[in-house]
C-alpha cells in the first residue's frame, strides 16, 4: 500500500508496539501468578479489534475484483482525499488489474499454493522466507522461554527481555530503510546465533570462583535483541519478494511456517532438559540462526524495488534486486504502487495511489 521510500518504516515501525506486549506481559504476569487470569487479562483486551471492521477499508483490489464497484468508488474518494488530489473522472468498470481478464472483467483467475512452487525463481524464494521465518521465530521464542532459567528473578529477566526489544526495533526501523533487508539480516542472524551459543558455553565462575554468570544473561540478552530485530526484516521479505496475485498467499504461508518455528522452540528446550544435555537446545538455535544467515544471502535486495504485481515480473528478479522492467517501474518511487490501468491518459492514469 504504500511506495518503496516508506515501506521500510511502515512495515517495520508497529514492531515497538509488540516489545510494549512483552512488557505487559511481564508486569500482568508479576501481578496476577495464576497462568488462568494471566491468559484472561491478555485475550480480553483483543475484543477491541472487532472495531476495525467499521474503522479500516476493504481493499480496494478485492473490491475491484468481485465487482464492488460502488464501494470501490467510495474507497477511491477516501484515497484521493487524503493525498490532497482531485477524483478522477473514471469507471470502476474499467479498471485493469493482475489476475482479470480483459476480455471477461468478471472472470478471476485463481491461484494456489502451488503457484509459489511453480516456477524456479519464486520457488527458491519461497523455500528460502519459509525457512528464515521458521528460523526467526523458533530461535526468538526459544530464548524467550530459556530465559526462566537464567540466574536472576524471572519476572525481571524477562520484563529486562522486553526493554531490550523495545530500541531493538526501534533501530531495524532505521537500519532496514537505510541499508536495505538482506544485509542487516545477515547480520542480526549471525549475532543471534552467537548470542545463542555463548549464552551457554560462557563460564558461570571465574577462577577463583567468583559468579560471573551475568556474561551468559547478557549474551542471551544480545541474542534475543538481535532475533528481535530479524522479525522486522522477515515481515518485510515475506511481502516484497512476491508478487501481487499469491503475495497474501505467501505471507500467510511464511506466517504459518513461523508459528511451527514457535511450536517446535519449547520442544528443543525440553529435549535439552530431557536428555540432561542443558546446552544443547542453545548450540541447536544457535545453528538454526547461522544456516538461516547463509540463505539470506541468496535472496534479492528489495529495499527500493517496486512490487511485482504478476508471477512473471517476480521472475525477473535476481540476487542483485535487478528491477523489474515495466510501465509503472520508473513513476513508482513518486507516484505509489499498485499503479493500476484504469482506462485514462498516462497522467490521469498516475493520479491515483492505490
Amino acid at each position: 500500500m504504500f511506495i518503496p521510500k516508506y515501506r521500510s518504516y511502515v512495515g517495520t515501525m508497529y514492531e515497538p508496539f509488540w516489545a510494549l506486549g512483552v512488557i505487559w506481559l511481564a508486569l500482568i504476569a508479576w501481578l496476577i501468578k495464576s497462568w488462568r487470569w494471566i491468559q484472561l487479562a491478555l485475550v480480553l483486551p483483543t475484543i477491541l479489534t472487532l472495531s476495525y471492521i467499521w474503522l479500516l477499508p476493504e481493499s480496494l483490489r478485492w473490491l475491484l475484483i468481485n465487482g464492488r464497484y460502488e464501494q470501490a468508488r467510495t474507497v477511491i474518494k477516501r484515497i484521493t482525499k487524503f493525498n490532497k488530489i482531485p477524483v478522477p473522472d473514471f469507471e470502476p468498470e474499467n479498471v485493469i488489474i493482475p489476475g482479470i481478464s480483459t476480455e471477461n472483467p468478471g472472470k478471476r483467475t485463481f491461484y494456489t499454493p502451488f503457484d509459489l512452487i511453480r516456477t524456479p525463481r519464486i520457488r527458491k524464494h519461497a523455500f528460502i522466507a519459509f525457512y528464515i521465518w521458521f528460523a526467526t521465530s523458533c530461535v526468538y521464542y526459544g530464548l524467550s522461554l530459556a530465559t526462566s532459567g537464567w540466574k536472576g528473578d524471572k519476572y525481571l529477566v524477562f520484563f529486562t527481555g522486553g526493554i531490550g526489544e523495545l530500541p531493538a526495533y526501534l533501530l531495524a526501523i532505521y537500519i532496514l530503510s537505510r541499508f536495505g533487508r538482506k544485509y542487516p539480516l545477515f547480520v542480526y542472524y549471525l549475532i543471534a546465533g552467537a548470542g545463542c551459543i555463548l549464552s551457554v558455553l560462557l563460564p558461570e565462575t571465574d577462577k577463583s570462583g567468583k559468579d560471573i554468570s551475568i556474561g551468559r544473561t547478557v549474551a542471551g540478552l544480545i541474542g534475543r535483541f538481535a532475533a528481535a530485530s530479524t522479525f522486522s526484516g522477515t515481515f518485510l521479505y515475506g511481502a516484497e519478494l512476491f508478487p501481487t496475485v499469491v503475495r497474501a498467499m505467501a505471507w500467510g504461508t511464511c506466517a504459518f511456517f513461523g508459528r511451527v518455528g514457535g511450536i517446535v522452540a519449547p520442544q528443543i528446550n525440553y529435549a535439552g532438559k530431557a536428555s540432561g544435555y542443558t546446552k544443547m537446545p542453545s548450540i541447536v538455535l544457535g545453528s538454526v540462526s547461522f544456516l538461516a544467515a547463509v540463505l539470506v544471502l541468496l535472496l534479492p535486495e528489495t529495499r527500493s524495488l517496486r512490487l511485482p504485481d504478476t508471477i512473471e515480473e517476480a521472475e525477473q528478479i535476481d540476487i542483485s534486486g535487478g528491477a523489474i522492467n515495466n510501465t509503472a517501474a520508473a513513476t513508482e518511487n513518486e507516484m505509489g504502487i499498485g499503479i493500476y490501468n484504469l482506462g485514462l491518459s498516462p497522467e490521469e492514469n498516475l493520479s491515483i495511489k492505490l
